[in-house]
């Protein structure tokens, strides 16, 4: 089933009958140059559990009398069409419900006139993922979890019955500074689930940051600890992570005087598409 919304009514239709008896709406008028039609501006996406939510600025041409909103069209990687809304000339967002975690999706937006003309698009490729609150991860030598299984957002102490579970850990071994580490970076390694990090240079989950090929990410020996930073993982298993060092980074427990992080987890178990920003065209 795929879902319309158009000029403020709600049509579901299954197969190709109900794709044809729509196409009088879908269909895009005459697409207009920016100076006559600007699109809207600062698109952007950020992701939710099986969602995506879809913000923008108002394009320029907001106020006129004959301008009617946005239509906002959203495909898979294969072009298989999953939404397409006509929103109405104040919005400046919308969510994407019902999408697959760790799937791709391109998202475009355009501004519509009354008589069905239609700007340029605006282009975004993003994708859905699980998104987990941070976790207190404490440096090895504490009794408090030092390790962390991404895919729940669960922490746990570094022990061998917990090997099979960690994807990360935090090691402060001999008062050095903290760094964070693959849990097979430890002697001895056998057991431990390998991870493969990178650091990234965004500062936000919602940044756009184009996934690092495979061959960027390493796991030894670990990586430094920054405030605010945003990293990219891989787990034993294939799947993502982006996690961010939440401010202000390393911090010291009173109650024990052990060194610990606070990590937010965001998991994808596809191909890693957060964030890769697609040109704008002026196609249909």
């Amino acid at each position: 089933m795929i879902r319309y919304i158009c000029h403020g009514l709600i049509f579901a239709m299954v197969g190709v009958a109900g794709l044809l008896s729509f196409s009088g709406c879908s269909n895009d008028g005459d697409v207009l140059a920016p100076a006559d039609l600007a699109p809207p501006s600062n698109f952007n996406a950020s992701s939710g559990n099986t969602t995506v939510f879809l913000t923008w600025t108002a394009t320029p041409d907001a106020g006129a009398d004959d301008f009617a909103g946005y239509r906002v069209v959203t495909k898979s990687s294969s072009g298989t069409l999953m939404d397409s809304t006509d929103t109405g000339p104040t919005t400046i967002s919308h969510t994407v419900l019902g999408l697959t975690n760790g799937g791709i999706y391109n998202f475009t937006i355009r501004s519509v006139k009354d008589d069905g003309s239609v700007s340029q698009t605006v282009t975004l490729q993003w994708g859905p993922t699980v998104r987990f609150g941070f976790q207190s991860l404490y440096e090895f030598a504490s009794s408090e979890a030092s390790g962390l299984d991404f895919s729940p957002g669960q922490r746990y102490n570094f022990t061998i019955a917990n090997q099979g579970v960690i994807d990360l850990w935090i090691d402060g071994r001999a008062g050095a500074a903290p760094m964070l580490k693959s849990p097979d970076d430890y002697v001895p390694s056998f057991g431990w689930r390998h991870t493969r990090f990178v650091e990234t240079n965004a500062s936000s989950f919602d940044d756009p940051v184009v996934v690092p090929d495979v061959s960027m990410f390493r796991s030894t020996p670990g990586v430094s600890i920054v405030s605010g930073k945003v990293y990219f993982a891989i787990t034993a298993d294939g799947n993502y992570v982006k996690f961010r060092v939440e401010p202000p980074g390393v911090q010291l427990d009173p109650a024990n005087n052990m060194r610990f992080v606070n990590i937010t987890v965001a998991y994808n178990s596809g191909g890693g598409h957060w964030a890769k920003t697609v040109p704008s065209d002026d196609g249909r």
